[in-house]
């Protein structure tokens, strides 16, 4: 009988819509807040009474940068500033401090480290309390590592002081201090884009050989900043690599290497060796066979007690119409059988002997009875599985989730500064649990499945893995943890993830169980024309008594192409006016195969209700110079 099976799929899909809904509400959010803040721009006024900021440059393209702020509030509501510094060409920033400067005493001052926008880092400098009319003196320093020279091999671009203000700068001051091999340098001050190139003069060699130079007393109007270009010889500078994001990547390739290590000591004991069979062995029922092959129940295993129970003689299928054939009962099931199948046998049939039902009579009132019997047959093939290995298993999981989540973190408070907590990526945990259960759910399935669709399940879950890394990775801003370092990290986290499933182990009465079902699989798949001739010669109705076990093993296309060339009578449980039908086994399996679906469909129909939500966000944006750097400021 025809078989679908899309619980992959639907997995797959959740977990794309998960990570989707995430993503777009952790940018809209974050997008908000900035919107916000830049148009209560009235209200949080300020200016630079004095501004100086200094580059000691790096042969790595490591820029130790030191501004040295005098800001006077002016809004009604000034609590403080923020300064936005763009790491959108791949700069990272690290080691975030600010001081103060109160009557001649430098002391820390109070300010924190924010990402509100992926292309910035914003430092909040500044208290809640109102500073309306005073006048504050700040140092803010950090370290500028660029990843990237995409001006050049032997040039650096850099945004001095950014356009992004609304504030002008009377006497503004820039000193550079650059290593051994430069060459000249031009700046302009203006607005972005504007103004000519001026040669950078008074150029100074330090002891170290090392070049200095200062720009003193530039005028800056509102949104007006200064860029450099430097020159130096060739072979003088290198990018910027950071080693250590790749200790989370390491991290995470040992967790891996422990999952497959502990699933070897602990949990490969009991291995699969099929006993072959021609019969269901020890005399088990298709329903519970069908919840042995994969661990779960569904409408078809249901479905197939009605042929097994036709085969045995205690009802017989009308297939005159089969868009909705009906089951005739001819006598109850004996007490010996399992409770599952006296209940689904009475919820079929409330009355004696004789009774008659349409499966259409079914629809939305059956659908209790099926889950009572689900239920039933849980609660008899439960402890397939070990539960320790199962905990270990989740641990694992939950492990390779954490992880995802945690070296952000821990990158941005060790790096960047202890004040940004970056939680964001925590919420891989979600699609790695979806993840998780769409890999069990293959697992599960790959002795009922064949082989084709064991290997495009698992290319699914190597398609999730891509997907979850891909858009954890945008997520992410590499601000935090570079790209390379990240996507390696991801797509361990959650290759791991998917790999800790490889724990759960059977236990050896579930594999004992599975022997026999897998060897009698093997059978309906591989056996021989001549044996099945013999088979049938003891037994006519051997094919139809195999029937129902082929349905729940998902092989009935199988079992059916064996004997479509083999003359055989028609099952002695069908009834049908139209004597073809009975007679062309081409025709009847077709009609089986049609009233099965149908059947099943009818069993689990229940009323059906649904339900709608939405919802929105906003954009804004920051504006930076053309080069490394720049940025700007805004008020809070």
């Amino acid at each position: 009988m025809k078989r679908t099976k899309v619980t992959p799929l639907l997995c797959l899909a959740a977990l794309a819509a998960a990570v989707l809904v995430v993503c777009a509400g952790a940018a809209f959010s974050a997008s908000a807040d900035t919107a916000l803040a830049e148009s209560s721009f009235s209200a949080t006024s300020f200016e630079f009474t004095d501004y100086g900021v200094e580059y000691d440059i790096e042969a790595d393209r490591v820029l130790h940068v030191t501004e040295d702020m005098t800001v006077k509030y002016t809004g009604y509501r000034s609590t403080g500033f923020i300064k936005d510094i763009p790491v959108n060409g791949g700069e990272l920033v690290r080691n975030v401090n600010v001081t103060e400067t109160v009557d001649g005493n430098v002391i820390p001052a109070y300010f924190k480290v924010e990402i509100e926008d992926r292309d910035f880092i914003s430092v909040v400098i500044g208290d809640d309390s109102i500073k309306r009319g005073s006048e504050c003196i700040y140092t803010l320093t950090y370290d500028y590592c660029l990843t990237r020279a995409q001006e050049g091999a032997d040039r650096l671009n850099l945004n001095a002081i950014g356009v992004a203000r609304p504030s002008a700068i009377h006497g503004a001051k820039v000193t550079v201090t650059a290593p051994a091999g430069f060459i000249r340098a031009t700046y302009t001050a203006g607005e972005r884009g504007s103004g000519e190139e001026t040669p950078v003069t008074g150029v100074t060699t330090e002891t170290d050989g090392r070049k200095k130079f200062v720009l003193s007393g530039l005028e800056l109007g509102e949104y007006e900043g200064v860029s450099l270009f430097m020159e130096f010889e060739p072979g003088t500078l290198k990018t910027y690599f950071e080693f250590t994001p790749y200790i989370y990547v390491i991290a995470a390739a040992a967790l891996i290497l422990a999952t497959l290590a502990v699933k070897a000591a602990f949990f490969n004991r009991h291995r699969l060796i099929p006993v072959v069979n021609f019969e269901a062995p020890d005399g088990m029922d298709p329903l519970i066979m069908g919840k042995l092959i994969d661990n779960k129940v569904n409408a078809e295993d249901v479905t197939s007690l009605i042929y097994y129970w036709a085969d045995k003689g205690y009802l017989a299928i009308d297939l005159n119409d089969k868009d909705d054939p009906v089951l005739i009962k001819l006598k109850n099931l004996p007490a010996t059988a399992q409770n599952y199948e006296q209940a689904v046998f009475a919820g079929l049939f409330r009355t004696g002997e004789g009774k008659r039902v349409k499966t259409s009579e079914l629809r939305y009132a059956f659908y209790r009875t099926f889950e009572n019997a689900t239920a039933m047959v849980n609660d008899k093939a439960k402890g397939l599985y070990s539960s320790g290995s199962i905990g270990v298993s989740v641990i694992f999981a939950l492990l390779g989730g954490a992880l995802a989540g945690l070296a952000p973190l821990l990158s941005a408070l060790t790096a960047i500064h202890s004040s940004l907590l970056y939680f964001y990526g925590f919420i891989a945990l979600l699609p790695a649990l979806i993840l998780y259960g769409l890999t069990e759910t293959v697992m599960y399935n790959k002795f009922k499945n064949a082989g084709k669709k064991n290997v495009l399940f698992c290319a699914l879950i190597a398609l999730g893995i891509a997907l979850c890394t891909l858009i954890f990775a945008f997520v992410i801003p590499d601000s935090v943890i570079p790209m390379l370092p990240k996507v390696l990290l991801l797509a361990l986290c959650f290759t791991g993830v998917a790999l800790s499933v490889l724990i759960v182990s059977r236990t050896q009465s579930y594999t004992e169980k599975l022997n026999g079902i897998i060897g009698f699989r093997n059978f309906i798949l591989y056996a021989e024309k001549d044996r099945l001739e013999r088979l049938l010669e003891e037994d006519p109705q051997y094919y139809y008594h195999v029937l129902p076990y082929a349905q729940v093993l998902n092989v009935s296309d199988k079992w059916e192409e064996k004997f479509k060339d083999i003359t055989m009578a028609p099952p002695v449980w069908a009834t049908c006016s139209d004597t073809e039908v009975l007679l062309n086994f081409t025709i009847l399996n077709g009609a089986i195969r049609r009233s099965t679906t149908t059947i099943a469909s009818g069993m689990i129909s229940r009323p059906s209700s649904s339900g709608a939500g939405g919802a929105g966000g906003g954009f804004s944006f920051h504006i930076s110079g053309g080069g490394h750097g720049g940025g700007g400021f805004r008020g809070k």
